[in-house]
Order: C-alpha cells, then sequence, then structure tokens
C-alpha cells in the first residue's frame, strides 16, 4: 500500500495506528521480518533513515508493542517533529546510534551488538 500523504500537524493519528506515511520532512515505514531480525518495526523517521525518532517493535500478531525513542541531540525542526508525532505511548529512551540498528536487527541486534555499534560502550 502507497504511503498516506499528510502534513506533520496531523500525522499523530497514523503514528498511534503504525501506517506509512510521508509528511514534511517526515516519514514512517514498516519493515518486516528478514533473517537477520524476527519481528516486525514501525520506524518514524526524521530528515531520513540516519535519524528514526520513534520505533514500534512486535512479533507477528500477539499484539505486545514496544515503543522507543530518540534520545540522541537534534535541531529545534525535529524536535518540533518529535512533539508532533510521538505515539503518546509509553516508551524506552534510547541513543540515536542504537535506534538505528534497532530499526534494521529489532531489540535482539541492539543486544548483540549489530549494526554500526563497535564504538559504543555497554
Amino acid at each position: 500500500m502507497k504511503p498516506i500523504k499528510t502534513s506533520n500537524a496531523n500525522a499523530r493519528q497514523y503514528v498511534q495506528r503504525r501506517e506509512e506515511f510521508d509528511a514534511n520532512n517526515t516519514y514512517a515505514r514498516t519493515l518486516p521480518p528478514h533473517a537477520e531480525c524476527l519481528t516486525y518495526r514501525y520506524v518514524v523517521y526524521s530528515y531520513g533513515t540516519h535519524f528514526p525518532l520513534f520505533v514500534a517493535e512486535w512479533h507477528g500478531d500477539d499484539g505486545k508493542v514496544q515503543w522507543y525513542e530518540t534520545t540522541g541531540r537534534y535541531s529545534v525542526t525535529t524536535s518540533k517533529h518529535r512533539t508532533q508525532l510521538h505515539p503518546l505511548q509509553q516508551t524506552m529512551p534510547m541513543d540515536t546510534d542504537r535506534m538505528r540498528a534497532l530499526a534494521d536487527y529489532g531489540i535482539a541486534g541492539v543486544a548483540v551488538g549489530m549494526g554500526d555499534l563497535e564504538d559504543i560502550p555497554f
């Protein structure tokens, strides 16, 4: 299905339902499981894949969703994106490098250090 076109001000409803959208310098995509990640991830990006703001992760149809939120430093504009797109659910804070690994490999991938985490002390 093609992502919904919307404004940042109206995008929260799509984030809360984990629906793909394209807005002003923000967008969200659902990433399916693959060989290195057995979970679904819904990722909300600000200005590209280098900066995931929020990630929701879940296993198939079990209904349990865990939300993560970046703690990375960001611009005034990205701060506004964060406010506009927050899912209004409990989130677990995570630095930007781990958020990128989470988007690609899920929380299990973060736990084993997949992605570009070799320079980050655990």
